[in-house]
């Protein structure tokens, strides 16, 4: 008789003894895992596994392989487990079957051949393997070692793993859905598979839900709190995403009720994982004493680490705090990113005078709201790839009663008590998320399934997960040394030197930073902290001018009508001061009087 799966070690023991090989089987899996009453011992369970295997139990002969393999209470032989791997394959056992279709993809014990692999996984699915249905959609999809890309193809294979309640499945499908990439494009189906992948604990899916709540399409209503709702379930995932987008509506109150200090801890975290509006949005509340202390060297610090990821707003922000201009901005009051609210000048620092209700908002670093693509942890970004998965996979570990990694469904954890998230029988939802790019927020296939490989690895392997570990809610934020000369700060205590924003200003315009062109403009001209470039001030000047900048317009006209060059710069200048004064641009009137 064949050893259910709530037979005793006892019955079993009895039942090996009397020779039946399902439980000489089982048996021998005990005694490898040390589960079901018995004591763990290799040796037992390769010689139990042996007997079965030499009377052709597949399952016996694929553990004994994973033993050989592992040198597990025999000696290791690499050999003798690839021939036994075989013939467990051979003989129709799905998880062999998988096994040797990823040792092909991998060009490991076999030469690298992808047709194998793909006859090895479409056995293997037809056996009832979700797993290998589900990586033979990714090698479709990414048309690995050569072959041709078919979308199409990589659709149904992902189509009938969902079917399973594969969540990888289910969320790899849901893109493809969203996008109209191998099927047509349907919000609400895709809707439907990110539910259903984040309601079994698939972070990506509950990052993209977020994202999809947030935008509205797919649902009969945008809804912020369900997004806030999802955000926090990847947040506490560890997808860094999340965890910065968490923190911003808990500083802006989107959602939920505003908590700049319950927002701190989450944007820390994101911001120590390398998330550049995280550090920005530290950066903004250490400058405010807003949910943390008020602190103008971590100010300084944070805006210069979101520098440092290309946020020119981020950058333009540092050299404020190393000349020592300051206007503290209110968080709260930004209905969308924040730095589009918000106006650093350097007129105190530089020279430049100051006017009356004139600045234009600051906006050009990158928004906490503004994201590339939804659903992205540490290392998304673009299709998955099969090559050089960077784990090595043996032959298969110790099988359970089913092929493992498929046994219980693949079920992530349980997804914790949520909102009321139904609208009605067979309405998701969810909506759009924003096409994937490669930056760190963009969409990427998922590459490892929600539960390993028999083998207890997979192909592609974690190409979507954020890092893991947290951070005790409350910490003190403690951001990244940095120095706009790339070095120590020059100032006393370790305060910014005012030469430090010279780099940081640079930066800025050379992503196009208006206010930072105006600024670097004054920086020149005076020649004080950098050498003096009257040439390439005034360039500056009037190209942050053309764009519109009053505060450049004015310093401008001001240089221009000091010394007179020519008729039509003059002109020029008369023409920025009447537009000034006729806006109310404080000293204007007096200048165009004077000429």
């Amino acid at each position: 008789m064949a050893c259910e799966t709530p037979k005793s070690f006892e019955e079993c023991l009895e039942g090996a003894e009397g020779g039946d090989v399902s439980d000489q089987t089982e048996l021998g899996l005990m005694y490898l895992e040390g589960a079901g009453g018995a004591p763990r011992d290799t040796a037992l369970a390769a010689a139990w596994l042996r007997k079965a295997s030499d009377a052709g139990e597949p399952k016996a002969i694929y553990n004994l392989s994973y033993m050989l393999s592992a040198g597990l209470g025999v000696p290791r032989d690499p050999a003798g487990s690839m021939r036994l791997l075989e013939k467990a394959a051979e003989a129709g056992y799905p998880p062999a079957e998988q096994n040797m279709a990823t040792l092909h993809v991998l060009g490991e014990q076999v030469p690298r051949d992808i047709a194998k692999a793909l006859m090895w996984y479409r056995r293997a699915s037809d056996h009832g393997d979700l797993i290998a249905m589900y990586q033979m959609g990714l090698l479709h999809l990414q048309g690995a070692g050569g072959m041709p890309e078919d979308p199409a193809l990589a659709a149904e294979c992902f189509r009938r793993a969902s079917r399973g309640r594969l969540v990888d499945a289910q969320y790899n499908l849901a893109l493809m859905c969203l996008r109209g990439h191998g099927t047509p494009r349907d919000p609400e189906e895709a809707a439907r598979l990110f539910y259903e992948a984040a309601s079994r604990g698939n972070p990506q899916a509950q990052y993209s839900l977020a994202a999809m709540y947030e935008s509205g399409e797919g649902v009969p209503a945008r809804d912020l709190s369900k997004a806030f709702f999802w955000h926090m379930e990847a947040a506490r995932a560890g997808v860094v995403p999340a965890q910065r987008e968490a923190g911003y509506m808990l500083l802006a109150g989107l959602g939920t009720a505003p908590d700049a200090g319950g927002a701190a801890p989450w944007l820390l975290k994101a911001a120590e994982a390398g998330d550049g509006t995280a550090a920005f949005l530290l950066g903004l509340m250490h400058e405010a004493g807003d949910g943390v202390a008020a602190d103008r060297l971590a100010s300084f610090r944070w805006f210069g680490a979101a520098a440092a990821k290309g946020d020119a707003e981020a950058a333009f922000r540092a050299a404020a705090v190393c000349l020592e201009v300051h206007e503290t901005p209110d968080v709260q009051d930004a209905p969308g990113r924040p730095d589009v609210q918000f106006d650093m000048g350097f007129r105190e620092a530089t020279g430049i005078r100051e006017g009356a209700g004139n600045r234009e908002g600051a906006g050009t670093g990158e928004g906490a709201g503004n994201r590339e693509g939804a659903g992205s942890g540490e290392g998304a970004g673009g299709d998955a790839g099969v090559d050089g998965p960077g784990t090595s996979v043996g032959p298969a570990g110790p099988a359970g009663a089913d092929a493992p990694g498929v046994k219980g469904g693949l079920a992530g954890p349980e997804a914790a008590a949520e909102p009321d998230v139904s609208d009605g029988p067979g309405t998701p939802p969810v909506s759009e998320v924003p096409e994937a790019t490669d930056s760190q927020d963009g969409q990427a296939w998922q590459a490892s399934p929600g539960g390993a490989t028999a083998s207890g690895v997979s192909v592609c392997q974690g190409v979507l997960t954020g890092p893991e570990g947290t951070v005790a809610a409350g910490a003190a934020s403690s951001p990244p040394r940095t120095g706009g000369a790339g070095g120590q700060h020059g100032g006393p205590g370790g305060e910014p030197a005012p030469r430090e924003a010279v780099p940081y200003l640079e930066l800025a315009v050379a992503k196009g930073h208006v206010k930072a062109m105006a600024a670097l403009a004054a920086v020149l001209w005076a020649g004080e902290i950098a050498p003096r470039d009257p040439q390439r001030a005034m360039g500056l000047w009037g190209k942050a001018a053309d764009l519109g900048d009053p505060d450049a317009r004015f310093a401008y006209a001001e240089r221009i009508l000091e010394s007179p060059p020519d008729r039509p710069s003059v002109d020029r200048a008369i023409s920025y001061l009447k537009e000034l004064a006729e806006a109310g641009y404080q000293g204007a009137s007096e200048m165009l009087g004077e000429c």
